[in-house]
């Protein structure tokens, strides 16, 4: 899978960070009927509201959409995938045509993630 080379973010309030970016998905091996896309993020957390003290992952929503000429054949999210990678957050995304029709169309990943910037440790 590719990852975009920039995104845009923002400081909210609370100081968490919201990302944004958008990505041309590639056609993995499973064939046509299928899109895959990634984003690599400086490494996150958030403090759960469910777990006082406790941490998850990032709150991270993903919409998928098609320029392609003669209408867009709809695509579902199968698999949304955040893991922490060193120094990164690594965000995978899997979607499959409804009804798994093979297209030609190019389809684009919009990402936007809302999470807390982990501080890099200098050494001494």
């Amino acid at each position: 899978m590719n990852a975009p080379l920039s995104y845009s973010t923002t400081t909210l309030g609370n100081d968490d960070t919201m990302f944004y970016a958008r990505q041309l998905m590639v056609i993995p091996d499973a064939g046509k009927a299928c899109r895959e896309a990634q984003l690599l993020l400086p490494l996150m957390e958030i403090q759960s509201t469910n777990t006082p003290g406790g941490f998850c992952t990032p709150t991270v929503v993903v919409t998928i959409d098609c320029q392609g000429g003669g209408g867009a054949t709809d695509m579902n999210v199968y698999k949304l995938t955040v893991e922490a990678l060193g120094a990164q957050t690594q965000i995978g995304v899997a979607a499959q045509t409804v009804g798994n029709t093979a297209v030609d169309y190019d389809y684009f990943c919009n990402f936007t993630v809302i999470g807390t910037v982990v501080a890099q440790l200098s050494e001494e």
